[in-house]
């Protein structure tokens, strides 16, 4: 994520320099360089405005055609098309009339009717379902052709779209190569396939208290397994138990109490 704002000089280095095709981003004018980036975050920004307004707001002279190829791009057509008035839908401050996964799917369309020449998506796919996010990748394979993109994610599905995968370890690149040369030669990276970190599990370089036997340890690891392969089958667009939110029975003895 910080390399995604130091790109377009949001943020300019203390050391060292960002390149872009070999010029460094501060030799550039800040509107050639932003002109060439198109950059969807996490958490994307909309305007109080109409749907066809946030989307072109890159490229405001764009044709109505030109923003609905961009949406169906991005997936966001559907879902338009169900608001009470289309792309003439106004969205409320800061886009909270719409879901996290529309809001980002709608930032995501505006990126893609920029054109741009260097495409930055920070885990940009985060708030949508597994099958809405096959269906971007999908698209984004066809988009991504003829230009550089910059993939930040969280997500294992992400890699199916990388040609090449950058390991940081401590903020510092520590290998890069395609995913089937990381798989064979790092170990760093084969660690970060599979670390339960993120699912509250016990991360590989965790040490158990000593207390903690081997019988007891067994358990835990069977829990984190069955944590990530329940990760693995959402990614296919099954949902196990785990995902589904399924829990014991709660106490009917406190039906009408106050929630804590």
């Amino acid at each position: 994520s910080t390399v995604s704002l130091l790109l377009p000089r949001f943020y300019d280095v203390s050391r060292g320099a960002v390149l872009i095709g070999g010029h460094d981003v501060r030799e550039l004018t800040l509107d050639s360089l932003r002109a060439a980036i198109g950059l969807v975050p996490e958490d994307s920004f909309l305007f109080s405005d109409t749907v066809r307004a946030n989307i072109a707001y890159g490229r405001p002279d764009a044709t109505d055609e030109q923003i609905e190829a961009a949406a169906r791009a991005a997936q966001a057509d559907r879902f338009i098309a169900e608001l009470p008035d289309g792309y003439a839908t106004k969205v409320g401050e800061h886009g909270l009339t719409l879901s996290g996964g529309q809001r980002q799917r709608v930032a995501l369309a505006r990126a893609i009717l920029t054109d741009p020449r260097l495409l930055v998506l920070d885990d940009a796919t985060s708030a949508v379902d597994a099958r809405v996010e096959h269906e971007i990748h999908e698209a984004l394979t066809r988009v991504m052709e003829g230009r550089t993109t910059l993939l930040i994610a969280h997500r294992r599905s992400t890699l199916n779209l990388a040609d090449r995968i950058a390991v940081l370890d401590g903020g510092r690149l520590a290998d890069i190569g395609t995913h089937e040369e990381l798989e064979r030669r790092s170990a760093l990276y084969r660690r970060l396939l599979t670390d339960p970190d993120e699912l509250g599990g016990v991360s590989p370089g965790h040490i158990p208290p000593a207390s903690l036997t081997q019988a007891e340890d067994t358990p835990v690891r069977d829990s984190i397994r069955d944590e990530l392969d329940a990760e693995f089958d959402a990614e296919r667009g099954i949902t196990p138990r785990l995902w589904t939110g399924d829990r014991e029975p709660r106490d009917t003895a406190f039906d009408g109490t106050p929630a804590t």
